[in-house]
């Protein structure tokens, strides 16, 4: 606990520190404590201007931030776990290759990076959060997809129940190739997603969280 409180301290000298920049001292406060490790107002600010369904008005909403608070509380929790697997390590270029790929979801690259320039996110500061995407994805396909198997009668189901009554043809068909390996990938999906849920749940209940208003 003298740790987490070490952090508050520090951070409430940051915040009262005699300088005209308020808005930066207050997007550098502490929001919250994930076993000793804190989270900035920053955390959620650079990490709301990355989801592209976030609009620039949405960035500073009391409900959108505290939304985000939640996922970062998860994936803190998920990155302490994953620390110290070599495994889970992106490589620099697939760390290029996902950021690429996440300005493929804006207007345009210029957009892109004038929204997380107006927000103070840096590039050496974006590759560090899109690292640590990236290592928590691989350490969910370590921990949970490597072992996630769908038997055929659950494709057989899901085809039944839901794709058949969706074809155009009311008369039974055979499955086809495509079908039944998209119905695997759905369900493997679906069954990755509850074990995460579930194995965040649990990491919640063992954990030292500190919201701090």
């Amino acid at each position: 606990m003298s740790a987490i409180v070490v952090l508050i301290f520090l951070c409430s000298q940051i915040q009262t520190s005699s300088t005209p920049q308020t808005n930066s001292l207050e997007i550098e406060k502490i929001v919250a404590v994930v076993n000793n490790q804190p989270i900035l107002k920053t955390d959620i600010i650079w990490n709301l201007a990355l989801d592209p369904k976030v609009s620039n008005g949405e960035l500073f909403l009391a409900e959108t931030q505290q939304q985000m608070l939640e996922r970062l509380i998860d994936q803190k929790l998920l990155l302490q776990e994953a620390k110290g697997l070599p495994a889970v390590e992106p490589t620099e270029a697939e760390v290029a290759q996902a950021i690429a790929k996440l300005i493929e979801l804006f207007p345009s690259e210029a957009f892109f990076y004038d929204r997380i320039a107006s927000v103070g996110l840096t590039k050496n500061a974006l590759q560090d959060i899109i690292r640590s995407r990236l290592i928590i994805l691989n350490f969910i396909d370590f921990r949970f997809r490597a072992f996630a198997t769908v038997s055929e009668t659950e494709i057989v189901n899901y085809y039944e129940k839901f794709l058949l009554p969706r074809l155009p043809s009311k008369e039974a068909r055979p499955m086809q190739t495509a079908e039944r390996d998209l119905i695997e990938k759905i369900l493997i999906e679906e069954q990755v997603s509850n074990a995460t849920e579930s194995y965040i749940d649990e990491l919640r209940q063992q954990a030292e969280i500190i919201i701090i208003e």
